[in-house]
């Protein structure tokens, strides 16, 4: 049987979730490995009040997926292929031994704090389910306004679409899509409006740190986001 590990992105994360990794070795250097590169006991980041902070959630989900990766491996269970959703693709990058841990921990705690810097309330994410992307596309530009703008981010699947922006202008794109027949509507657990021009300035300060970051040849194939 062939066996990938797919590494999740925020959203995923829920308070307690570290003390709830299963009883491993591998996890439990893990956490204490992960506390001597961050100067911050690890399993802190993971407390409801620290989980206000995306950087504390990015950090906290790399974390988690690494060290059951690692539990996963001592039992004989290697991934033939290894993908990330968003931060998760740090973790995979991890997991296939493209990326040093430390390196990822602190890439993964810039991301956040820039991402938190730049907008540090009033913007998030949501999920349309049940329009087409061409519909959804439609009742974002027509959502998004200079002061709550609101763009498509995400293509989950041809019928549930990501949308990111400022909280009233996903509001707003909310109530077209209602109106529009929408199946659902969904708001994720993530305080930044990720996957969308509003971070260009973070991605651009990101890339620059992470060319001075070395990194090998993956052991497995790594599959992108795209």
């Amino acid at each position: 049987m062939s066996v990938a590990f797919l590494c999740p992105g925020q959203g995923a994360q829920r308070p307690g979730f570290l003390h709830r990794l299963p009883r491993h070795a591998e996890v439990d250097r893990t956490l204490a490995e992960a506390s001597r590169i961050l100067g911050r006991e690890a399993l802190d980041w993971d407390t409801a009040q620290a989980l206000h902070s995306t950087a504390a959630v990015q950090l906290s989900i790399v974390i988690a997926g690494v060290a059951t990766a690692r539990a996963l491996r001592a039992l004989d269970v290697e991934p033939r292929a290894v993908a990330g959703l968003s931060v998760g693709a740090f973790t995979a990058a991890v997991i296939c031994g493209a990326l040093d841990f430390a390196d990822a921990m602190e890439l993964v705690r810039l991301r956040g704090e820039l991402m938190h810097a730049a907008y540090p309330r009033s913007y998030g994410m949501g999920v349309v389910t049940g329009l087409a992307e061409r519909d959804v596309r439609q009742l974002v530009e027509r959502a998004s306004t200079a002061e709550a703008p609101v763009y498509l981010s995400g293509v989950n699947s041809p019928v549930q679409l990501v949308i990111a922006g400022a909280e009233l202008g996903i509001e707003r794109c909310f109530r077209l899509a209602r109106e529009s027949g929408a199946h659902s509507l969904a708001r994720l657990a993530v305080s930044v409006p990720s996957h969308c021009p509003l971070l260009a300035e973070v991605s651009q300060a990101l890339a620059a740190r992470l060319a001075t970051v070395p990194l090998a040849s993956p052991a497995v194939p790594y599959v992108t986001n795209r």
